[in-house]
């Protein structure tokens, strides 16, 4: 049984590699995964998350659309966004009790394999939009701190701390 992984782990900042050929015997990570961001009342979450090597990640789009539905995604490739770009207060799973005003564009393309190994593509707008991008981001290694300057990541220095010690507020 996997857990969330917080920010302090160098897992989530390693580059997860590519799934050759994603197929159903990824669904216990995948359950796993909607296991924990459900108990972590998430939107979304990546493999690197739960300590899974993989580029893939979850979306429960009930938080979307208001269906009942996770949307698996592996592989995932941007290949279109908007000119439009949005400002929104974000906040991870893996660095609880922080947000980060995060400019992204408003829509957004991607290329994924579905977990029977069929390519697809998909089209985000607005909070879809900007999931996608956030997963993508985890699996480049990539937090919502690092969109913060120097300054900013001063201000929530102690609040890194107490994560990397399990401190949660």
């Amino acid at each position: 049984m996997n857990k969330l992984i917080k920010y302090g782990d160098k897992t989530l900042r390693k580059i997860p590699e590519l799934l050759i050929l994603p197929d159903k015997s990824h669904r216990e990570k995948i359950d796993e995964m909607v296991r924990i961001c459900v108990e972590h009342h998430g939107y979304a979450i990546a493999g690197n998350q739960i300590g899974w090597d993989a580029k893939a990640f979850i979306v429960r789009m009930e938080h979307i659309t208001g269906k009942d539905e996770v949307l698996v995604i592996f592989n995932p490739e941007l290949i279109g966004f908007s000119e439009e770009e949005v400002d929104f207060d974000e906040s991870c799973l893996s660095l609880p009790s922080i947000k980060v005003k995060i400019r992204r564009p408003n829509e957004v393309r991607i290329k994924y394999f579905t977990e029977e190994g069929k390519e697809e593509i998909i089209e985000g707008k607005g909070l879809l939009a900007r999931v996608f991008q956030h997963e993508m981001d985890h699996l480049r290694g990539k937090l919502i701190i690092d969109y913060m300057t120097p300054l900013e990541k001063t201000f929530i220095k102690n609040k890194l701390k107490r994560i990397k010690r399990g401190q949660f507020d």
